[in-house]
């Protein structure tokens, strides 16, 4: 599987060689990160990527942000537009695997909460069942209801 064109850094489509975490960042350093997974489905009907309960998703990620006391007020609806043009960017025509990292991106110790940085990308899941055309409620966003909440790590996954 080749990598992605553009990754998502801060809201930017950065070149994904050029993408870049200092490495005695806090993130790097003490694993002061949280992440949330998204799941795309290439609708060939549609010619468009369809997104499963993304605002799901993103209440999972605030809701880990908070738990981990991360400094962050970014809201859902820029997070949503930032996954959505990076998507359009590497016109992946695929099922894909978004994958929204929060992380702590300078500080001097372990304690630090801010700045935080926001970095996107989205993979190919080639050989992956797609829908087919089907259309659950789920992937436009719109289901109601909840999951439980839980801070996701990556130490925890």
């Amino acid at each position: 599987m080749s990598p992605p064109k553009f990754l998502s850094m801060d809201g930017r489509l950065t070149p994904y060689a050029e993408a870049q975490v200092h490495v005695l960042a806090p993130a790097i350093t003490y694993g002061a990160t949280v992440f949330e997974g998204v799941r795309g489905y290439w609708s060939a009907a549609r010619q468009d990527c369809l997104l499963f309960r993304l605002d799901d998703h993103l209440e999972r990620l605030a809701f880990s942000i908070k738990v981990m006391r991360f400094q962050c007020d970014l809201p859902a609806d820029r997070i949503s537009g930032w996954i959505r043009d990076l998507v359009r960017a590497n016109d992946q025509k695929d099922d894909l695997h978004i994958r929204v990292l929060a992380y702590v991106s300078e500080g001097p110790n372990m304690l630090t909460q801010g700045p935080i940085g926001l970095a996107i990308a989205s993979l190919s899941r080639p050989g992956k069942k797609t829908l087919a055309g089907v259309i659950a409620p789920g992937l436009q966003g719109d289901t109601p209801g909840n999951q439980p909440g839980f801070a996701v790590h990556p130490g925890s996954a």
